[in-house]
Order: structure tokens, then C-alpha cells, then sequence
């Protein structure tokens, strides 16, 4: 039952960078069915087995963050929303406390990883065929599928990142490739989205390649050749992607200074507006759009995780919050260099990405939490291979 549980949870990871792509009539995203199925089976197989690992802060916290969003459904002015949002919040914590309990061995974990960059592929190339086919809704913009290009960016950068953390840790020349070329395939399609959060993130992950996995002396050579070959690849790049969105993409740092970021500040201002209001409660979960609507007229989600938790959840929610961020950083840079690099620039990436979406319910999101919990977990295991420094 373990290897059944373990190749659902693979099909599950691989098929969350391109969920939004394929919609299965009547069930809704892929990502639900083999959600579901991973679910059903790592259920069965942590009660065959008979015992769960040992329930640490980490799960405390996250466990009370879900009781408080529950608790919002009954102040909430948006129940019927509500309701649905808790019950995906169950569905995450479900998905949280499973891969904590059944992934503890490397190998596990880096066929985990694999499965997402695999995933990666899909989007990756799904964005592509939407450039050559001129498939672009979002005016010289592209994406795959249903897939909002910022939250698509986002992805991808962080399988990118994990794509280069791999091609240092498995042994497999063939597997080592395949991620290293989708580094240039992953950050073209990157491009492509014109997000100018993921190109943002992008630099961080491009920082953490060149700077940031070199661990021994004598490399200088073979690093510059890295910078070299990187801006020369870059150039590549921006030469296929369409003019007006490399335009977009060079606008980051004006747009940073004085630009609204496509009138997010309109959500932005009037969440501090809803804050004011229910500084301790908030107005429930879901229910931030509507009570935005209601009193300023503007019927817009928060675009932005700390803003939207302080507006549905209130002071309370978002301390909860900001507990478990602490501990994720407390956890990340108890471990080692190899490990704590990569996983500090994913978390970087993410909380990029929680500036300008509204990502608390996100699968990706919930996925990240438990890598820690899993990093975290193994690093108090005595392992000669998962503890060795990257050479």
C-alpha cells in the first residue's frame, strides 16, 4: 500500500504546475482526481501501518489558522463562499498532515520535487504552444489553459528552482539534463507570461544558481563561464519574446516606484479601509470581495495574501499567520547550506508572490509548507546521504 500511496502523491505534484490546463467534465481540475486518489490511499496506508510520526509546533499552529478560518464562517457576510473556501482549507491541511506523515526517505522526496518539475514541463510547454499558435487573451501575454499568467509565473519560477536544486542531488545523467534544459525552457515561457512579479522571482532563483550552490573553492573559472553562458541565453530569450511584452517586464522597477500595479492599489487601499472596520474579526473567509463591493463599490479580490488574511480573518488570523512564517524561517536555516539555500529562495519566490496574489487557499502554497515540515523532519534523522553537503 506504501507504493501505491507514494505514486498517487507523485501523479498528484506532477499534475499541479498545469491544473488550470485540462478540466475534466463534471469533476473539475485534474489536480482534484489525483488529489483525491493520493488522499484515499496515503489515508489507508498511515492507518495499516498503525502509527503516526510526532506532531511537533509547526502542526499546531497550521491546525489553528484552519480552526480560525472555520470560526470566520460564522461572522462571515459571504457564507455560501465560505463554506466552499473551508472546505478547501480542510482539503489542504489534509494534503499538509498526509505528506508530512508518509514522506521520509530522500529518495521519496526527490522523486517529489521530480514530479513537479515534470509538471513544470507541461505548463512550460503549453505556454509555448499558446505563443506559436498567437493564443493570447491577455494582450501579448501568454499563458496554458485557464491558468492566470502571474499565478502560471510563479510556478514556474519555483520549478525552475527546483529543477537546478535537483540537477545537484540525483545521480541519473539523463534526469540531470532533462532539468537543466528546462531551466532555459522554464524561463523562456517565464517571459512569455509577462509577470512582472515571476520575472522578480526569477531573478531571485537566477541568484541562487549562479551564487548560491557553489560550496567549494576553485570554481571561479567554471562560475564565470555560468555568467557568461547565462547572459547569453538570457539575450536569446528576449529576442523571441514578443516586443510589447518585454515592454511590460522592463516596467518592474517603475511600476515598483510609482506605478498601481494593474490597479491592485485600489484592493490594496480599500483592504485597509475593511481593516479599520473589523480590525480584530475581519469579515470572513471569501467574504473580502463583497465587503469591498459593498462599501467602496470596487468588487476586487485583495491581490495580496497579508492584506486579504487582516481583512477576512482579522488581527487574530493574521498574527496566526505570522507565527507560522517565523517558524518556516526557524525551521529553514536550522538545516543545511544545500538545503537551506534552496529552500530559502523558493520561500522567496513565494512571498513575492504573496505581495501581488491572493494565494492563503493556494494547493502551492500548502505544498511549500509541508516541504518544510518534511526538510525539517528528515535533518533530525542520522542520514549520511541526506545530510552530505552539496560538493
Amino acid at each position: 500500500m506504501k507504493k501505491i500511496a507514494y505514486w498517487f502523491l507523485y501523479i498528484f505534484i506532477f499534475t499541479l504546475p498545469w491544473e488550470d490546463m485540462f478540466v475534466v467534465s463534471g469533476l473539475g481540475a485534474v489536480s482534484k482526481i489525483s488529489g483525491f486518489l493520493f488522499l484515499v490511499t496515503s489515508l489507508i496506508y498511515i492507518i495499516s501501518r498503525g502509527y503516526i510520526y510526532k506532531i511537533n509546533i509547526y502542526y499546531l499552529y497550521i491546525t489553528i489558522f484552519v480552526f480560525w478560518v472555520t470560526c470566520s464562517f460564522f461572522w462571515s457576510i459571504n457564507k455560501p463562499h465560505s463554506f466552499i473556501l473551508i472546505f478547501t482549507a480542510f482539503q489542504l491541511f489534509l494534503m499538509f498532515l498526509l505528506m508530512s506523515q508518509i514522506v521520509k526517505q530522500e529518495e521519496v522526496l526527490m522523486n517529489l520535487l521530480q514530479s513537479f518539475v515534470f509538471g513544470g514541463w507541461v505548463s512550460s510547454i503549453g505556454i509555448i504552444n499558446s505563443y506559436f499558435s498567437n493564443n493570447n487573451p491577455y494582450n501579448e501575454r501568454f499563458s496554458a489553459g485557464a491558468f492566470d499568467p502571474n499565478e502560471l509565473g510563479i510556478i514556474l519560477v519555483i520549478s525552475i528552482t527546483v529543477s537546478w536544486y535537483l540537477s545537484l542531488r540525483i545521480k541519473s545523467i539523463f534526469l540531470i539534463n532533462v532539468n537543466r534544459v528546462y531551466i532555459l525552457l522554464g524561463a523562456f515561457a517565464v517571459f512569455l507570461t509577462g509577470s512582472r512579479t515571476a520575472f522578480l522571482a526569477l531573478i531571485a532563483s537566477v541568484i541562487y544558481i549562479l551564487f548560491l550552490t557553489n560550496f567549494k573553492k576553485g570554481k571561479k573559472i567554471g562560475f564565470l563561464l555560468k555568467i557568461i553562458l547565462g547572459f547569453f541565453l538570457l539575450y536569446s530569450i528576449l529576442l523571441l519574446v514578443p516586443d510589447t511584452t518585454t515592454e511590460r517586464i522592463l516596467t518592474t522597477s517603475s511600476e515598483l516606484s510609482t506605478g498601481d500595479f494593474n490597479s491592485r492599489q485600489d484592493a490594496w487601499f480599500g483592504g485597509f479601509e475593511l481593516i479599520k472596520d473589523n480590525p480584530i474579526l475581519g469579515v470572513g473567509i471569501g467574504s473580502f470581495r463583497i465587503a469591498l463591493g459593498e462599501k467602496l463599490g470596487l468588487y476586487m479580490v485583495a491581490h495580496n495574501i497579508y492584506i486579504s488574511v487582516l481583512g477576512e480573518l482579522g488581527l487574530v488570523g493574521f498574527i496566526i499567520l505570522l507565527i507560522i512564517i517565523y517558524l518556516i524561517i526557524k525551521k529553514i536555516i536550522s538545516l543545511n547550506n544545500a538545503n537551506k539555500y534552496f529552500l530559502l529562495t523558493v520561500w522567496i519566490i513565494w512571498f513575492l508572490a504573496s505581495l501581488t496574489l491572493t494565494w492563503e487557499y493556494s494547493k502551492i502554497t500548502w505544498l511549500l509548507f509541508a516541504l518544510v515540515n518534511i526538510y525539517d523532519k528528515m535533518s533530525n534523522v542520522k542520514s549520511n546521504s541526506f545530510d552530505k553537503e552539496l560538493k
